[in-house]
């Protein structure tokens, strides 16, 4: 019976894709989490999305090109317009932006000088973030 569970597991495994999850710790207080996310972001801006462009040229791979319409700055030196580029597949810890919707923006930036965002930093609507841009404009 042993050897059966064996074969058919060794089985399945030859018809599976590897597979990743994105697992974020839970964000923390505006007083502690807002500042450590601060240092660690390349740069840190209040934007509206006015573009978006998705690239399926790779299996198993999608890439999104988002456009963003600066509105405020507390880190980075940006221009009027930035954009970031994110591996939205599956469970990669992309962010996924929406036409129109404005964020709080932490972002990486990469050696080709491309922004990253992920689901792990501390990006979210300017609506769920209220409290956060407010304490981002007296400073820490």
């Amino acid at each position: 019976m042993k050897s059966m569970i064996q074969c058919m597991a060794m089985a399945l495994s030859l018809f599976t894709h590897a597979a990743w999850a994105c697992s974020c710790a839970p964000p923390g207080d505006l007083e502690t989490d807002v500042p450590r996310a601060l240092k660690y972001a390349d740069a840190v801006f209040l934007g509206q999305v006015i573009a978006l462009e998705k690239d399926t040229a790779r299996e198993f791979e999608t890439y999104e090109t988002t456009q963003f319409a600066v509105k405020s700055v507390w880190k980075g030196a940006l221009e009027d317009t930035v954009s970031t580029r994110v591996m939205t597949t599956c469970c990669l810890c992309g962010f996924q932006f929406t036409v129109g919707q404005t964020y709080l923006v932490y972002a990486k930036q990469r050696a080709n000088g491309d922004y990253h965002v992920s689901r792990c930093s501390r990006t979210k609507t300017a609506e769920q973030a209220e409290a956060e841009i407010q304490r981002l404009q007296v400073g820490f």
